[in-house]
């Protein structure tokens, strides 16, 4: 497998197959990670919402801070391309695919 000249070989190994079992337990790892996320946003809001009842202010205000923390986050993660398979253009994936 090649993706921008980089080979999958350099990236794990030729002899490097992971096993079923760790791939299952990471899909359920990401799972219960991102449903644990998805909660604690919900409650946060529920939380905001009885703090001031009159208004959904303190929940949109919320919701737009965590937005652009991530997107600032993003462009950061982004810029520093620190694993040699991330050493391509940004859009290059997209381009291949169409």
């Amino acid at each position: 497998m090649r993706r921008c000249g980089v080979t999958a070989s350099r990236c794990y190994g030729v002899d490097q197959v992971p096993a079923a079992g760790i791939i299952y337990r990471l899909y359920i790892s990401h799972f219960l990670s991102a449903w644990g996320d998805r909660m604690w946003e919900f409650a946060v809001s529920l939380l905001l919402i009885h703090i001031w009842e009159q208004s959904l202010l303190l929940p949109a205000l919320y919701g737009a801070t965590v937005a652009v923390a991530n997107v600032r986050q993003a462009k950061r993660i982004a810029l520093r391309r620190a694993l040699p398979c991330d050493r391509c253009p940004p859009n290059l994936g997209v381009l291949c695919a169409l």
